[in-house]
């Protein structure tokens, strides 16, 4: 999303229309409401509960890309695609302080991916704005990949 959007719209985030489509009103809708689930459920130190509740957000983001296309959208409708990528990054905003109690690291890399600054959460724990015209830096993984071998290195040096 952060790739698509930077190449596509100038390395900022693009303006939303004044009035989101339905599907993209109900996933920001979803983003939202899940902070309370998740953060009930991280309170009684229910972790894979949270966990599942914020993963349930993710693959409702995932689908909802796949429906709108924004990789082929943006070559024939720019403002559906511009539409389909702000809704994505401000699901990914809310995603990052969803997970930032499991993931502090990560999720302060993506959160200054998304063109924030300070700490993950610093307005609370409720999805903060990626706001149009901000500017995205350029993304790099937020994971390496396993070579084989330090697996099998790794799995010697247990025992397993």
């Amino acid at each position: 999303v952060l790739t698509i959007t930077r190449r596509n719209f100038d390395g900022r985030v693009p303006r939303a229309p004044a009035v989101l489509s339905a599907e993209s009103q109900a996933l920001l809708d979803r983003v939202d409401a899940a902070f309370d689930t998740v953060g009930a459920d991280y309170d009684r130190v229910q972790m894979r509960r949270a966990l599942t509740g914020a993963m349930e957000v993710a693959q409702a983001a995932n689908q909802y890309l796949d429906a709108r296309a924004p990789w082929q959208a943006v070559k024939a409708d720019r403002d559906h695609a511009a539409e389909t990528l702000y809704v994505a990054l401000n699901t990914i905003a809310g995603l990052v302080t969803m997970l930032k109690p499991v993931l502090p690291f990560t999720t302060q890399r993506a959160w200054e991916y998304l063109g924030h600054e300070g700490d993950v959460g610093i307005a609370g724990w409720r999805r903060t704005p990626v706001l149009a015209g901000t500017v995205l830096p350029e993304p790099g993984p937020l994971y390496r990949k396993l070579d084989d071998s330090v697996v099998a290195e790794e799995e010697a040096r247990l025992g397993l």
